[in-house]
């Protein structure tokens, strides 16, 4: 009998680990994506109570297939009629929560002793929500028809754009270390 394959072996300590566990958080009434999180603490790297993934490098890349594959889904479901009846106040919205929690962690790392450099990434960090949660969890709890539901995930769409251009100028800056709007302006329109 041949031996399987490391990753193989991984992959299903994985999906055993997390039936299990979105079962027991289905069971307990609480978010199925929070008993992802968990699966994923028990089985990583980090801990030495329980069975874990040793072939990292290949569960990285499944992760990343499985962000591409997720948020392929959100986009299926994308509608830019939807987005339109919210997009003002979720542009304005999104706007403003932005550039809030940026000043936040702008002067949160200033204040922790941080260069400026990284104060701006911690803002653009924090200011960073996660879409394909907060639409997971809207699906659960049977959210996502409700016109609120409409409101944040515009809200989410317009975040994610403002995070596209934060990191494209964030970048650009730490690469550069200065500060040249045409420079910029290029990489943006790219």
């Amino acid at each position: 009998m041949t031996h399987l394959p490391q990753i193989i072996q991984d992959l299903a300590l994985i999906l055993v680990v997390a039936a299990f566990v979105s079962l027991l958080f289905k069971k307990l009434k609480q978010p199925v994506v929070l008993g992802y999180l968990v699966a994923g603490m028990l089985v990583g790297p980090h801990q030495e109570f329980f069975p874990k993934v040793t072939d990292l490098e290949g569960i990285n890349l499944w992760a990343e297939i499985g962000v591409i594959f997720l948020l392929f889904a959100i986009g299926l479901e994308f509608s830019f009629r939807k987005l339109m009846t919210v997009g003002a106040s979720a542009g304005i919205t999104a706007t403003f929560q932005v550039v809030v929690m940026v000043i936040i962690g702008f002067l949160t790392g200033r204040l922790i002793g941080w260069d400026w450099m990284n104060s701006m990434f911690l803002g653009a960090v924090i200011s960073i929500s996660s879409t394909t949660i907060v639409i997971k969890t809207f699906e659960e709890l049977g959210l996502k028809g409700r016109r609120f539901a409409n409101l944040v995930v515009g809200i989410l769409i317009f975040e994610d754009l403002a995070a596209v251009l934060i990191m494209v100028l964030l970048s650009t800056l730490a690469i550069s270390r200065e500060f040249q709007g045409v420079q910029m302006f290029e990489q943006m329109s790219r």
